[in-house]
């Protein structure tokens, strides 16, 4: 953090414990004391009785801060937080909104458009309406944002917001795929933070997948569907997760093909008892 308690080891108790909750506020435990602030307490490098004893008053006061920025993120208006995660797609296929990010970033997907007979060997979120520029942009910024202490909180309220209480689904990634294991977690405590709401997160990253589950497990909200790296092929499957796979005659059929290219009322990709859902080669 650059700074730690001995820092403030010869202030007031009161002035050390207000100095240094908000240093760290707007710092590292900003995200980790919404949802484990005693976790986050005890990360903090405490090296004598003296800044223990003032940690007490400062970790009351960062757990009052945490909850006031959750506040302030509640209280911001839609078109500002839409501005600060760089807002949602809108697939034309979907019943939903999404969120997508640029496919250049995809880790296995780019190299997958390098193999033969890969699902990502035509990805068609690399043409199309995904290559014009103000598209891209919003690519991007999506991206970007998802670094953000406040992404979890700001994505948490604005999906609130946008999903209509008939239809509660969202889908991550309808354009490319997990970074890391902290920005599955980050998905994972948005669907935790909305349980009335079905996510689905398509992915080819099995061993980022992997890495998380080693430690937890995903909530009942959010479907995890593997993605078969070579088309006509079934996925390799983890325990907690369903897949997906292309032209793979075994498995249930996407009806998208038949009704004009669009889900309409079927909502198997959200659904964990559907083990396999096969879509056609785009």
């Amino acid at each position: 953090m650059g700074r730690d308690a001995e820092n403030f080891a010869d202030l007031p108790e009161w002035q050390a414990g207000c100095q240094f909750g908000s240093y760290v506020l707007v710092t590292e435990i900003i995200s980790a004391s919404r949802t484990a602030p005693f976790q986050a307490y005890h990360t903090i490098p405490l090296k004598s009785k003296k800044v223990k004893g003032k940690i007490k008053l400062f970790l009351v006061l960062t757990m009052f801060g945490s909850m006031l920025y959750s506040g302030m993120i509640a209280d911001m208006k839609t078109a500002e937080l839409w501005k600060l995660v760089g807002g949602l797609s809108e697939p034309s296929k979907m019943p939903c909104y999404g969120y997508s990010i640029p496919a250049q970033a995809c880790k296995v997907g780019s190299l997958l458009r390098k193999v033969k007979g890969s699902t990502c060997g035509s990805c068609y979120a690399l043409k199309g309406n995904y290559m014009f520029p103000v598209v891209r942009k919003a690519l991007e910024r999506r991206l970007a944002a998802i670094e953000r202490p406040e992404w979890v909180e700001a994505m948490t309220t604005l999906i609130d917001r946008k999903t209509r209480a008939d239809n509660s689904y969202f889908r991550w990634h309808d354009a490319g795929d997990l970074q890391n294991a902290e920005h599955l977690a980050k998905i994972v405590q948005i669907a935790e933070n909305l349980p009335h709401i079905r996510f689905w997160l398509p992915t080819r990253e099995t061993a980022i997948v992997a890495e998380y589950l080693e430690n937890a497990c995903f909530p009942i909200n959010l479907t995890v569907r593997l993605s078969a790296p070579m088309v006509g092929r079934e996925s390799k499957r983890l325990a907690g997760t369903v897949g997906s796979s292309v032209n793979n005659l075994a498995a249930s059929q996407c009806p998208a093909p038949q009704q004009e290219n669009a889900c309409k009322d079927c909502r198997n990709c959200w659904d964990p008892n559907i083990v396999e859902v096969s879509y056609r080669k785009h």
